[in-house]
């Protein structure tokens, strides 16, 4: 029986703890926290929702970086809808519209409130994210090329393509330039 059975039969969380993979880095010494002085000085009503998602993110580090990930999606995906809720103008939520209303308020107020937040984390972004995104559009355009049937393919590919149609042409040279660094799977398109 291999050790993810043995947990399932008899769940221990030291156990699944050891499963895990992990470095003796502690990320979180690495991290600027979000604060802002005017919820504790001047009363402003603080974000509760959108913080306990975050102490949820920290409390995972270092030990699962993917439902860190999943937990900051989630204060990212409250925070736009609270901000659509607000909107008089919109007439139900929409993943998209919110995602453009905080890009729009982060790009409007960038100088400002979010490049010392977001600028050190852009600059330490490993190239495995862009990797992942160049292989994610690479394989959604290789798919359409191939004419391969649109619902193997990922819905975002084409929310994408449709958003950015430059980057998929943009994306596909880099792959090219740099396909000694990149490998894409084109051998998985036939098991699709």
């Amino acid at each position: 029986m291999d050790d993810i059975l043995k947990l399932a039969k008899d769940y221990s969380k030291k156990r699944h703890l050891d499963l895990l993979p992990h470095g003796n880095n502690n990320i979180l010494e690495n991290l600027d926290f979000i604060y802002d002085e005017n919820w504790e000085n001047q009363g402003v009503p603080y974000p509760y929702e959108i913080l306990t998602y975050l102490f949820d993110s920290y409390y995972v580090l270092p030990e699962r970086p993917d439902l860190a990930a999943l937990f900051c999606w989630q204060a990212i995906n409250h925070s736009y809808y609270v901000q659509q809720l607000s909107d008089n103008n919109v007439g139900f939520c929409q993943d998209t519209k919110g995602v453009e209303l905080v890009r729009d308020a982060i790009l409007g107020d960038w100088n400002n409130k979010y490049k010392t937040v977001l600028e050190p984390f852009l600059k330490r972004m490993p190239d495995k994210t862009f990797h992942y995104v160049a292989s994610y559009m690479l394989k959604g355009y290789a798919m359409e090329k191939k004419g391969i049937a649109e619902k193997y393919r990922a819905t975002s590919y084409k929310s994408l393509k449709r958003k950015i149609s430059s980057l998929r042409y943009r994306i596909f040279w880099i792959m090219l330039m740099e396909s000694h660094t990149v490998r894409f799977p084109i051998r998985h398109l036939s098991v699709m």
